[in-house]
């Protein structure tokens, strides 16, 4: 597992939403999870680039892992927002993200996370300032 707090995300998440379904689909599926979209191929690039074809194959499986894993999360949080329009939807999302994430970093891979069928609707709104602290944001975005 490892001793690296970032390694710790995904768990907080889990403890975090642990009785919010609709939250624990937001964040967990749609959010680290499309991190992993947003970072992968440029990791892929590097391993290629060094030479390392076996473990670039190994990372594009991954890749499309995350593709799924971000198409179903979000599939079941729209399940279960029930029959809410689009931008309802789209709000519910954002909200549970601010309540347990706070803003996004990019940069984003928008061309995965739309193949996924994350648009930017969704998750831009919430992106960081990149010219502000995270810190100061996060703050801003609780109160």
């Amino acid at each position: 597992y490892g001793a690296w707090p970032t390694h710790d995300g995904l768990w907080d998440a889990a403890v975090k939403t642990a009785s919010d379904h609709v939250g624990r689909m937001a964040v967990v599926h749609t959010v680290h999870e499309a991190r992993g979209v947003d970072v992968t191929p440029a990791t892929i690039q590097k391993f290629r680039a060094a030479g390392d074809e076996d473990t670039a194959q190994i990372l594009e499986t991954i890749y499309t892992d995350e593709l799924t894993h971000v198409e179903k999360g979000l599939k079941w949080f729209r399940r279960l927002c029930g029959e809410e329009e689009e931008a309802a939807v789209q709000a519910l999302w954002q909200d549970k993200v601010r309540r347990y994430v706070g803003p996004l970093r990019p940069p984003f891979n928008t061309d995965g996370r739309h193949a996924a069928g994350l648009t930017p609707e969704f998750y831009l709104p919430l992106a960081q300032d990149r010219s502000k602290p995270a810190r100061a944001q996060a703050k801003a975005a609780s109160e």
